[in-house]
């Protein structure tokens, strides 16, 4: 199963993720605009593919769409955070055009809670990089597991590693980056 590293770094003007694959080779350039008021994320790609802009259907983030296009305009799916659902335990849905194609959910929400809850702290906060470890897993409709991905330790930077399946084909892969990718920056803005 190969993997897959998020990293962000923690003090930043904007959010910024880079995405590259298990050796190091760079994936995608991720940047969340600013004082927007409706998320909008471009993600460019750094293999010369196509670039994808993520943007959602409403301002308040409770029950949203993110809708995913590549550059020359196209569709490729969206990306569906359940309100209800997601007050405790992060859960998500990925559509590849209008068909489920995984949901993107919370393996530990309590690993969360510590994590934002001590993160605030001074000093302390500084070290809840090191004690908690909040992980997602992708399961397909089937239930079978495409992606879990995990935090890891560091201190100056957000580091997430996913590791996936390497039976999925090109399309089901970007769709299931592009939703990793909006759950992350989604979360990570809630604490």
């Amino acid at each position: 199963m190969p993997d897959i590293v998020y990293t962000f770094p923690i003090i930043s003007l904007g959010n910024r993720i880079s995405v590259t694959d298990g050796e190091g080779n760079a994936l995608y350039h991720v940047k969340q605009k600013l004082f927007k008021l409706r998320e909008s994320i471009q993600v460019e790609s750094a293999t010369g593919g196509p670039s994808f802009q993520i943007d959602a259907d409403r301002m308040i983030d409770f029950s949203a769409s993110y809708t995913i296009t590549t550059d020359s305009g196209q569709t490729l799916g969206s990306v569906r955070r359940r309100g209800m659902r997601s007050l405790w335990k992060a859960h998500y849905e990925i559509y590849a055009g209008d068909v489920l194609l995984a949901t993107l959910s919370e393996t530990n929400p309590m690993a969360k809670v510590a994590d934002g809850l001590l993160g605030g702290v001074p000093v302390l906060g500084m070290l809840t990089g090191y004690l908690f470890h909040p992980a997602y897993a992708a399961v397909r409709p089937d239930g079978d597991e495409m992606m879990r991905v995990t935090k890891q330790p560091a201190l100056l930077e957000g580091r997430f590693v996913g590791t996936e399946r390497d039976d999925m084909n090109p399309a089901e892969r970007t769709m299931l980056h592009m939703g990793v990718l909006t759950m992350l920056l989604m979360e990570r803005a809630r604490g």
